[in-house]
């Protein structure tokens, strides 16, 4: 139980950092396009 409790756990963590990377582009995105 505690080995799949500790797996659970690094997929949230790389759920939170795959979002993260998701506004990034998206920041990036909109001012490439504000800049046309």
């Amino acid at each position: 139980m505690k080995g799949s409790q500790k797996q659970r756990t690094s997929v949230g963590k790389l759920d939170d950092l795959s979002h993260f990377d998701l506004i990034e582009i998206q920041k990036k995105f909109m001012e490439a396009f504000f800049r046309q």
